[in-house]
């Protein structure tokens, strides 16, 4: 799993077809509350106002968490990163609150404080307002270090200094005159600039990402964030011109991959360039078993840190050798992610007796060496320690429909149905239609699609990932017939 997932994003207009109720889109919602209660303890839950108020009772700062239960990074913070002296030094000084990402509130919240990635960490002051938002890799000491670096900024929050970071980037005379007057420093401007620059990536700000690229700023930053921006906007050109960038983009995968060695993604960037020119990114795969070294003697990493990292690496590389046709290797790397996923959880109490992390991490590993049965008894065991968790029945019905296993698919799309709400509904509806076609059941599947639309609320349009599931929704509509 990568170091964080990114919500669904698609523009579409919704349109209802049918009275709209929502009863079932709504009807679960409460049920797994008992779970985000024990699994991020001493975080509030709450609308944005309450939230508010009570920052303002006992004047503390607010750290907003914004997580899914389905993402493995966000388990992985909640069970490997929450509980860690560094992060639990913290409880004393600031407020913590936590957003379930897939909940309806989280749109309220995205309304006051907008978040891109799960999970988000967003330091707030007691007006809501944002000081800093984490842009590092979930691990201990960084983000103590995070915390000890912005705290100092409370007073200060980014759309305090926003304007003049943005006129700065404009040339504008008149902020040269403020600046010279107040005796802002040449250290000052740049720290500003950086400040709103990590926001600003954090966010996907492309069009401020692309004036700080202008600036220098980006590269400042890092050279290989700024190369990684570049390669996306050719992409973005080849999408609108239609012309093959393909020359310019490896050019900029070798920068991204040459220059990340110390990177905690570097394993993800050379997967994702083997995946997208297989004869250029071999020049780097020769440094594979040096990373590894590198990553068994870094320091500030507890074990579990390590062997998270480990284990993430492992993942990518069978990937890699995989592309490459090295079967040996690629089952050598699955084998090396699993064991270290193992060793992970040594010694270590989780407070269901089971990781959710590390069991999704462990499932991706022996997928991906065809050791199917024994992923699927791993995740059977994660649906009974965690039955009210509409994810994991959502995942088993759709790793048995990958394997063209419809009939067996349904009984998971039906016990998903009973849990999900919101656009996990939506998507699982989805699923069980298409199984359901498969299976030549079309009355089944038009009965199903037909309910899952007159149930979206009229509001909806807001959210853009249940938008991706109507259209699915929709275009399966189309294909049956109705």
């Amino acid at each position: 799993a990568k170091t964080f997932c990114k919500p669904i994003s698609a523009e579409i207009t919704v349109e209802a077809s049918g009275p709209v109720k929502g009863e079932l889109w709504s009807k679960n919602a409460h049920i797994n509350h008992e779970l985000k209660e024990k699994l991020v303890p001493g975080f509030l839950i709450g609308s944005p106002q309450d939230i508010k108020t009570k920052a303002k009772e006992v004047s503390k700062p607010i750290l907003l968490m914004v997580s899914t239960d389905w993402c493995p990074p966000c388990n992985e913070a909640k069970e490997f990163l929450l509980p860690t002296k560094q992060f639990q030094m913290l409880a004393g000084s600031w407020l913590f609150a936590y957003v379930d990402g897939d909940s309806p509130e989280s749109e309220i919240w995205n309304e006051t404080v907008p978040f891109f990635f799960y999970p988000s960490f967003i330091l707030l002051n007691s007006d809501l307002k944002v000081v800093a938002r984490y842009d590092g890799p979930l691990r201990a000491l960084a983000f103590q270090k995070w915390a000890d670096e912005n705290l100092k900024y409370i007073d200060w929050p980014l759309e305090r200094i926003r304007p003049d970071v943005l006129a700065r980037l404009e040339k504008s005379r008149w902020q040269a005159v403020k600046d010279w007057f107040r005796g802002v420093s040449r250290e000052q401007k740049l720290l500003e600039a950086m400040r709103v620059l990590k926001a600003a990536w954090t966010m996907d700000e492309r069009e401020l990402l692309g004036r700080f690229l202008e600036s220098g700023d980006l590269e400042t930053l890092s050279y290989v964030k700024a190369a990684q921006f570049k390669k996306s906007e050719l992409e973005r050109q080849e999408r609108l011109t239609g012309v093959d960038l393909k020359k310019e983009k490896i050019e900029l995968f070798d920068i991204i991959v040459g220059q990340s060695q110390n990177d905690e993604n570097w394993a993800s960037y050379l997967s994702e360039y083997c995946d997208f020119d297989l004869k250029s990114c071999t020049r780097h795969v020769n440094e594979i078993p040096k990373r590894i070294e590198f990553i068994k003697s870094k320091e500030g990493l507890s074990e579990s840190e390590r062997r998270s990292l480990l284990s993430e690496e492992y993942y990518y590389f069978s990937s890699v050798y995989e592309a490459l046709g090295d079967k040996k290797s690629q089952i050598k790397m699955a084998n090396e992610c699993v064991k270290e996923i193992e060793g992970m959880t040594r010694g270590v109490e989780f407070k269901y007796g089971l990781s959710r992390s590390a069991s999704q991490g462990q499932i991706f590993c022996l997928s991906s060496v065809g050791r199917e049965e024994e992923a699927d008894a791993l995740l059977a065991k994660l649906i009974k320690k965690f039955p009210n968790d509409p994810t994991f029945s959502m995942q088993m019905a759709s790793r048995l429909q990958r394997r063209k296993k419809y009939a067996e698919s349904l009984s998971w799309y039906k016990r998903a149905d009973s849990l999900a709400f919101g656009y996990n509904w939506l998507r699982n509806r989805a699923g069980w239609a298409e199984a359901l076609i498969e299976l030549n059941k079309k009355d089944q599947a038009k009965e199903l699609v037909s309910q899952a639309l007159s149930q979206v609320p009229p509001n909806s349009s807001g959210d853009h990932r249940a938008n991706r599931y109507i259209e699915k929704l929709r275009s399966l509509q189309t294909r049956i017939g109705i």
